[in-house]
């Protein structure tokens, strides 16, 4: 039996209440928005996930990401593996008025009707944490670009 994905949706007061806890793949399929910036659909992620119920705050979701992802090189435009190591946890809030008490304190998730989209919420942080500029570590590509950065015009500059 395979490992099975993150939940689409847990209720709130469960799965932080109880201290419930799951650990799964996150692929293409689970993750569309983090696909469609991905190049190539070969790819997964062992992501886990728990609830917690702190003294400070009414729920709170502790997560984790390991894996690699295929981006392509703003340098070179070859696509290269970029290992993914992500760990956050953040204030679950239910409402506008809860979220602004919370945000300026603590990362937070928004959840509505006691039901959390754990999986489109992990999604969310896993967009963040994609680099801006994604660049590889083969050398010719550094240099190449060390040797451009030297002795060429800045792109959109026209030499001038």
């Amino acid at each position: 039996m395979g490992i099975p994905s993150l939940p689409e949706r847990v209720m709130l007061d469960r799965f932080c209440g109880k201290q419930q806890q799951v650990a799964a793949t996150l692929g293409p399929k689970d993750a569309p928005r983090l696909a469609a910036l991905l190049k190539g659909s070969d790819w997964s992620l062992a992501v886990r996930a728990r609830g917690e119920q702190p003294r400070y705050a009414v729920h709170k979701v502790v997560g984790a990401a390991e894996g690699s992802l295929p981006l392509e090189c703003c340098r070179c435009m070859r696509v290269f593996e970029w290992p993914l190591q992500l760990e956050f946890a953040v204030v679950v809030v239910q409402g506008e008025e809860e979220e602004a008490r919370w945000i300026e304190q603590e990362d937070t998730w928004r959840a509505d009707d006691a039901v959390l989209p754990l999986r489109e919420r992990f999604e969310d942080e896993l967009l963040l944490a994609l680099p801006e500029l994604p660049r590889c570590n083969d050398a010719a590509c550094a240099s190449h670009a060390a040797n451009w950065k030297s002795s060429d015009p800045a792109p959109g500059s026209h030499g001038e």
